[in-house]
């Protein structure tokens, strides 16, 4: 599961252009708000804030994969499928060509509304438990990206490699929203730029879709390797009651 967790990485620095258009804004505005004479330099507090932001999607990588292991196993690859599905959607969404995904950000905006207040008492940030805190609810923005990454994380077999997912991805995220966060205008520039972006969202797409025949080719290879071995197990058993009748029948 090693590489899933690798993945999540890539799909993290991938995904530059959508952090910086969500959340690079958001890590400015927070970074120049702090005085200039203040002795926490921004980017200790832009760590901070980060440091908090990853653990959230840790917690909740833990969260949907324990909720996932914890459910009915109906025997379909269906946590595969639905991450399959979120990728290509989320790569549609950064191509501009179908913003399907933004449904689910909707739904984000429901609970967002309960936290963004208390995110706002925490301002001014000038320590760094609070920045720490800010950014523990920061990670609850409603963002398709994470949601289509926490589907991937479902995937996985135990809550801390679920957790450990999201906080690859996590990690990944981290250079666009520094680069934002430090006001880094040639990054911006570069990532806005709209052959990168197509690129960006096709590898979202391809990698949608090969998740997709994966799980599919995995679940029939298997379902057939189990039709192929019950005649020859059905067999065995046969042999073995034939052999023990004749026996028995040698014996009287």
């Amino acid at each position: 599961m090693i590489e899933l967790t690798i993945t999540a990485l890539l799909l993290g620095l991938m995904g530059a252009g959508h952090c910086l258009g969500m959340c690079g804004g958001f890590a400015a505005a927070l970074a120049y708000a702090i005085p200039s004479e203040q002795k926490i330099s921004r980017l200790t507090l832009l760590l901070s804030y980060n440091v908090g932001r990853i653990s959230s999607y840790a917690l909740l990588g833990a969260i949907v994969a324990a909720g996932q292991n914890a459910g009915f196993d109906s025997g379909y690859p269906l946590a595969r499928t639905l991450a399959g599905l979120l990728l290509v959607a989320t790569g549609l969404y950064l191509a501009n060509i179908w913003r399907g995904i933004t449904w689910l950000e909707r739904g984000g905006q429901k609970v967002w509304r309960f936290i963004q207040p208390v995110s706002q008492r925490l301002l001014p940030v000038y320590t760094v438990p609070k920045a720490l805190l800010l950014g523990m609810l920061w990670g609850w923005l409603p963002c398709g990206l994470v949601y289509s990454m926490l589907a991937l994380a479902a995937t996985q077999p135990s809550a801390g490699l679920g957790a450990l997912t999201m906080a690859a991805f996590g990690a990944g995220t981290l250079p666009a929203v520094l680069a934002g966060g430090l006001a880094a205008a040639w990054v911006r520039k570069w990532l806005v730029k709209r052959w990168f972006q197509r690129g960006l969202a096709f590898a979202f797409m391809a990698f949608g879709l090969w998740t997709l025949s994966i799980a599919w080719y995995h679940h029939f290879h298997h379902a057939n390797h189990a039709n192929h071995a019950a005649p020859l197990i059905n067999s065995t058993v046969i042999d073995k009651a034939r052999s023990s009748s004749s026996s028995t029948h040698q014996h009287h």
